[in-house]
Order: C-alpha cells, then sequence, then structure tokens
C-alpha cells in the first residue's frame, strides 16, 4: 500500500504538468531537438512545462530553475548507448520559493544539486528522483521527496523532507522533522552516516562502513533510530547491530571501500539469512528494495525516468543493394512505475 500511495503521489504530481509544452533539448549533432542549451529552453517555460533532456556525449552546462517545472533526462546510468543526460549543477531557487515549488527532477546526472540552499526562500516539495549525484546535495526548504538517488553525501535536508531509498557514499545531516529510510550508506564522512540532525525518524538503513553511524561531535537531539542495521555498534536498542556486509548482501563486492562507479553495478539484494530480510519496520527487506520506494527487484541502478525507451539497435543486414531495405532489430521497454 505503501508503494501504491507513493507511485500515486510522483504521477499526480506529474499529472499537474499533463497540459503543458514539452521542450527538448540535445547538443548531438543533426539532433531535431528544439534547444541545444537546457538553460535557454527553462528560461523559455512557463509554470507548468517540461524541459526532456536527451542523453549525450557532452555534458550540458549548469541549469538553474526558478519557476515550477519538469526536468527530465534519460536516467543516471548511462543508457544502452553508454551516454547520460549530465549537466554541472542544478539550483532550484527564486526570489519567492513558492513560484519553484513543487518541480520535479527525474533522470539526471548531475555534479550538485542546491535546492533552496541557505537562502531559506520556503521552497516546498521538490521531487529528487532517480537521479546521479557525483557530489553533493545540499537542500533547504521543507516537504520534498529525495528517493531512489546515488550521491556522494547529502550536506541539508531541510525540514520535513522524505529521503528514501538511495545509495550514500559518505552522511546526511542538518534536517529536521525528516524521515530517512530504507538507504545504503557505504563509508561515513569520519567514519559516521549522520549528524545535526532533529527530531528525524531514522529507519530500515544500511549502515555498511564500520565506525559510528552518528556522529559524536554532531549527535543532533530527538531522532528515532529503529531496524537500521549497521557495522558498528553505537545505535540504540532496536537495531541490527554489529553485521558486516557480507552477512548482508548476496555479492561479495559490497565493501565500505567501494567507489562511487562501483555502485551503478553493484546489486543491492540481501542473502535470505541477513538480519534485514523482511524486517523493516513495514515488513519489507531493510535497504534499497524495501520501503515506499523500493527499487526493482534485484536490478541494479539505471536512474530510469519510467519512460517507453529503446534498448537496443542492431542493423541485420549491413551491406544493402540500391533501393534495397535496410533491416534494423530494435528491442524497447515500455513506461512504467519505477
Amino acid at each position: 500500500m505503501k508503494t501504491l500511495l507513493a507511485s500515486l503521489l510522483f504521477f499526480g504530481l506529474l499529472a499537474t504538468h499533463v497540459h503543458a509544452k514539452i521542450l527538448t533539448v540535445s547538443n548531438v549533432a543533426g539532433s531535431k531537438a528544439m534547444y541545444t542549451n537546457p538553460q535557454l529552453a527553462i528560461d523559455a517555460t512557463t509554470v507548468g512545462d517540461t524541459v526532456f533532456l536527451h542523453a549525450s556525449a557532452t555534458s550540458y552546462s549548469d541549469v538553474t530553475i526558478k519557476r515550477r517545472i519538469v526536468l527530465m533526462g534519460e536516467g543516471g546510468k548511462p543508457n544502452y548507448t553508454g551516454v547520460t543526460s549530465r549537466v554541472g549543477t542544478v539550483t532550484i531557487d527564486s526570489l519567492e520559493g513558492v513560484k519553484v515549488s513543487g518541480t520535479i527532477v527525474v533522470g539526471i546526472h548531475m555534479n550538485y544539486l542546491y535546492l533552496d540552499n541557505n537562502y531559506n526562500r520556503g521552497v516546498k516539495g521538490v521531487v529528487i528522483k532517480n537521479c546521479y549525484i557525483d557530489y553533493s546535495a545540499n537542500i533547504g526548504g521543507s516537504g520534498h521527496i529525495i528517493a531512489n538517488n546515488i550521491m556522494y553525501s547529502c550536506y541539508g535536508l531541510g525540514s520535513n523532507t522524505t529521503f528514501s531509498n538511495n545509495i550514500v557514499k559518505l552522511s546526511v545531516g542538518n534536517g529536521t522533522n525528516c524521515v530517512i529510510m530504507n538507504n545504503v550508506f557505504i563509508s561515513g564522512s569520519g567514519n559516521y552516516s549522520f549528524y545535526s540532525l532533529s527530531n528525524c525518524s531514522i529507519v530500515n538503513n544500511i549502515i555498511i562502513h564500520a565506525l559510528t553511524a552518528i556522529s559524536t561531535s554532531y549527535p543532533g537531539v530527538g531522532n528515532a533510530y529503529s531496524k537500521n542495521i549497521q557495522a558498528g555498534t553505537d545505535l540504540p536498542t532496536g537495531n541490527f547491530k554489529g553485521i558486516q556486509p557480507l552477512d548482508v548482501f548476496s555479492e561479495t563486492t559490497i565493501l565500505a571501500s567501494m567507489s562511487s562507479a562501483q555502485f551503478l553495478t553493484a546489486r543491492w539484494t540481501q542473502l535470505t539469512t541477513s538480519e534485514g530480510k523482511n524486517a523493516g519496520t513495514d515488513g519489507k527487506d531493510v535497504g534499497v528494495y524495501g520501503g515506499s520506494f523500493s527499487w526493482p527487484s534485484n536490478k541494479v541502478f539505471n536512474g530510469d525516468p519510467g519512460l517507453p525507451q529503446i534498448t537496443s539497435s542492431e542493423i541485420q543486414n549491413a551491406v544493402i543493394a540500391p533501393n534495397g531495405t535496410l533491416l534494423v532489430n530494435f528491442k524497447a521497454k515500455s513506461a512504467k512505475t519505477k
């Protein structure tokens, strides 16, 4: 039921954009897209429009979003051609936060994310989903959904944000009244995963590194920890403590020393003997395959935005006679909700 509600919420947000324009962007030579520069496309939008960023071997520029739109790419992991919809920094902000509130960013590969960062302009209800963030996410405002992403770290959560089913290289901090659930933390900054959090619900996460889960210098206050798996032992009673990655995951390559690039090929499924199997607060698996935004069973991350998409193409007859027919075999997938 929670998964259904989450899907209805996400696609309900998209539904508000049904009658708006779709502006396409590609910097690939010969493309028929409307724009080559994503910022020019964004500047040409009105509230509710969608900007679709085609994958390219050449990265796009930084982008700043100042009104409520959908920014959609082809996925945070390279598609079958080996490229992503990649930009530099994504900044979501406006002088009056209400103008940009409700923005959706999905399927984008970016270096940094700045969402109402340090401006306190009241940005609310932004969705960041199925993205790959090379470095940090810096989030202010309130009521956001940050789900199904891979990122290096998250230095701020704002308030009342749901941070769910993400893979995080380092740590998450600076949030109030947030829900942090079903994530995997690899090797915490200073060997901790959580810092400067207050009154947050922190449940069903997997913490791979061997030392403390909670910062000793900035432990935060009023947080509730439950059903988290950790290699260390500092979490309170009600969590699974002192459990090593090899006792959790079915892949033996999942270790605290993993690089960010290795996250893209790892399968985060658990052993049937894992303490976290069907052991979350919702009766589902601890980690990214449980919770409201669960990853597809036994699948690796691809940042798929859920659109119909060609997955492969193969020319069947490379040499053809004059006026002959070129035979091409395409494979594709249909639209899906995850």
